[in-house]
């Protein structure tokens, strides 16, 4: 009787740990199936970014729409100092933060680090199919050298010129956008320059200075400043060049240097005809200037067109860092910015929380990524832009078109800014033009070259 009691334990025992295995087996089976660790995340997403209001708004459209707690930590870029710190705090290997963000001009820098942010296209994000939906371009910005998605974009920034209808009209006979778009084409630009120094008596400067131009070609080039390994310089700078050289020569260059006091100063002037403009320059930087002059925002007064090049200047960018432990909810905090079409749609037009209450949260106009978002607003009568007198959705759905988003190498900012370094010597007549794309490429030599670049 004692050795059957025994027996029955024993097989019961067998039994139970036979069950265990088998449970823990499917807990096994099933974690790697679904590719998701059942580990619980925490509520609280860690946001790095360099613009303490956009920074907000992200932050209070996530927090509405998802009730997750973003803890938003601010570093201002003024001398590289917030991409010094993320490319630091990348290195080290540790965690800082769940979503970090990237401006165009060097996001190549941050997402060609070894692990430095997720592929978006893979678990937990699976984003493939809903990226695809984004501007294409934009979306192409956002993949690192060997195309794999890092990052997704929070807008679109197409660039085309922002100009005053007033001075179109008087100087040019029309400020209709269509007509004047053709007039600031490459083959007619200079014509355009001297009608406009004649109509004017010599009063009137077509382009604000080298900035307007630069722009527009650094983002509408064919191909990227590297090339299969070897430097490039694109044949549309040449172009550039030529055309800044005779708007100089024929002082319709107003010689103004971008961001300077000036510069702003001749926006509300009536001589200073046009500047480069993605979508954010009217909205964000003209309409403030007029603001704080208490100058009428809704007559009308401005324009956009297209410009010599499809072209494009800007744009943020979003990821998911490597060493996040809440990759879920920082890609829920990602798609709440960029890919939820209602979220997207209200943040632009309405703002976030109620407009009676202290904390409401204005809306902030933008040219979006999302294009069902952008095409559905370009098709609404009551979007017209009463400081341009314009749907800016529809002009800047048509100047997207084209753009070529794989033209980003991490050597952009110090090209940029020694080539326009030249080209100043050489317009003020310090250099002859050989001698001037020679010091360029001698200037940049060495630090490409250290990287592996080669020159011819």
């Amino acid at each position: 009787m004692k050795k059957s009691i025994i027996f029955k334990l024993a097989a019961i025992i067998v039994c139970i740990f036979m069950l265990g295995s088998l449970f823990v087996g499917c807990k096994d089976k099933d974690k790697e199936e679904t590719g998701k660790d059942t580990k619980k995340e925490s509520n609280t997403i860690q946001f790095w970014f360099w613009n303490a209001d956009e920074g907000k708004t992200f932050k209070e459209t996530v927090e509405n729409e998802t009730g997750l707690d973003v803890k938003l930590v601010i570093t201002p870029n003024d001398d590289n100092n917030y991409v010094t710190k993320l490319e630091t705090n990348i290195k080290a290997g540790t965690y800082f933060a769940d979503v970090a963000a990237a401006e165009a001009g060097y996001v190549r820098r941050v997402i060609d680090m070894p692990k430095a942010f997720c592929d978006l296209t893979d678990s937990p994000f699976n984003g493939e199919d809903d990226i695809a939906k984004l501007v294409q371009y934009a979306a192409d910005v956002a993949k690192d050298s060997d195309g794999v998605q890092r990052l997704v974009p929070t807008q679109a920034t197409p660039c085309g010129i922002v100009y005053k209808r007033k001075l179109a009209a008087e100087y040019l006979g029309t400020d209709d956008p269509a007509a004047v778009g053709e007039m600031m084409q490459a083959d007619k630009i200079v014509e355009t320059a001297k009608k406009m120094k004649e109509a004017s008596g010599g009063k009137a400067k077509l382009v604000s200075g080298i900035g307007v131009l630069l722009e527009i070609y650094l983002g509408g080039r064919q191909d990227p400043w590297v090339k299969d390994g070897k430097f490039y310089f694109d044949p549309s700078m040449d172009e550039f060049i030529s055309i800044q050289k005779q708007l100089r020569d024929l002082d319709q260059d107003a010689a103004l240097k971008d961001w300077d006091a000036p510069w702003s100063e001749a926006f509300l002037d009536d001589t200073t005809f046009c500047w480069a403009s993605p979508p954010w320059f009217p909205t964000y930087i003209i309409k403030p200037k007029y603001v704080d002059n208490k100058l009428p925002t809704d007559d009308g007064s401005w324009a956009v067109c297209k410009g010599p090049r499809t072209s494009y200047w800007g744009g943020t960018y979003l990821g998911v860092l490597e060493t996040s432990e809440n990759k879920n909810n920082a890609w829920k905090f990602i798609r709440t910015i960029t890919l939820d079409e209602e979220a997207v749609e209200k943040r632009i037009t309405i703002g976030n929380g109620d407009p009676t209450d202290d904390d409401y949260q204005p809306p902030t106009p933008d040219f979006t990524s999302n294009m069902a978002v952008n095409q559905k607003l370009a098709a609404d009568d009551k979007m017209i832009d009463k400081f341009l007198n314009q749907n800016f959705f529809q002009v800047y759905n048509e100047l997207a078109d084209g753009i070529n988003g794989r033209l980003q190498t991490e050597y952009d900012d110090v090209i940029k800014e020694t080539l326009q370094g030249q080209i100043e010597l050489y317009l003020a007549g310090e250099k002859d033009l050989e001698t001037m794309k020679a010091d360029f490429i001698q200037a940049i030599k060495s630090p490409l070259q250290a990287n592996g670049v080669k020159f011819d």
